[in-house]
């Protein structure tokens, strides 16, 4: 009767939501290229910092639309995989805001990694913060401003950082600051672990930034 008929377009329906959503789900897994995001002590830190260097913020799968996954199904974070790394990440990825390196590294890692583990190149945790160490080691921010005259405790404008990045890294990036200070540095990397030219992104500076001195 009605009712019979009722339940199986019900049935249907819910098979269909269920299908959508499962759709919907695998898609918001993708993603495009990486965001290497690297962060300056002297914009970060609230009070003495120890770094003296730009430091890394993370590896963050992003899409072309403007859009990222976050928090993707995956293996939880674990010290024990990455415990050879450690002594490098205390030097080049330190936690400048809370000073917990160890939750801020499961941060990184349950954010975003999961996302990662989709490119082969950075399957598992240890792949991931590796590969991230390496790409931090293959390109040095301080220098490539120093040498073209942006040094901690002056402002400069945006143009002059990015002609400086490109010129001495050879890839555009874009910036990001908090109330006019220079914070971050991110640079496009494709799947292949490559730095590419950041497409369609803009930066949140006002186009003269300060680039603080260290705390």
């Amino acid at each position: 009767g009605i009712n019979a008929e009722y339940g199986g377009v019900m049935s249907k329906l819910f098979i269909l939501l269920v299908l959508f959503l499962t759709l919907s789900i695998a898609q918001n897994y993708s993603w495009d290229y990486l965001l290497f995001v690297q962060q300056w002590p002297g914009t970060v830190c609230s009070g003495h910092c120890t770094p003296t260097d730009w430091t890394i913020h993370g590896l963050w799968p992003n899409r072309n639309d403007g859009s990222w996954p976050s928090y993707c199904p995956g293996p939880s974070f674990s010290l024990s995989n990455i415990s050879s790394l450690v002594p490098t990440m205390k030097i080049l990825w330190p936690d400048l805001e809370e000073n917990n390196d160890d939750t801020f590294w499961s941060h990184e890692w349950n954010k975003h990694g999961t996302c990662a583990m989709t490119d082969l190149p950075l399957d598992t945790q240890y792949n991931f913060f590796n590969a991230t160490l390496k790409l931090r080691q293959s390109v040095n921010i301080l220098k490539a401003l120093s040498i073209n005259g942006i040094t901690p405790g002056k402002s400069y404008t945006t143009a002059h950082i990015h002609q400086a990045i490109q010129s001495s890294i050879g890839f555009d990036p874009t910036l990001d600051c908090r109330s006019g200070n220079l914070q971050e540095i991110r640079l496009c990397v494709s799947k292949s672990l490559k730095f590419v030219n950041c497409q369609g992104l803009t930066d949140s500076c006002p186009t003269t930034v300060n680039y603080p001195a260290l705390h």
